[in-house]
């Protein structure tokens, strides 16, 4: 599947920000129109894995 089937491609920097800024994962799950489990599971990766992105 290629970058431009996959409907998570363009809201990735949208989720990240709101990581970084500490939102909780409903309000991100809101502004993305992901599924609360799908903000969830992102985050707590992120979370564990401490990924910066510069």
């Amino acid at each position: 599947m290629s970058n431009k089937d996959n409907p998570y491609t363009a809201v990735i920097p949208i989720l990240y920000k709101c990581w970084v800024n500490g939102d909780s994962m409903r309000k991100a799950s809101r502004k993305t129109l992901i599924p609360f489990y799908s903000v969830r599971v992102i985050f707590n990766e992120w979370e564990r894995e401490k990924n910066v992105i510069d």
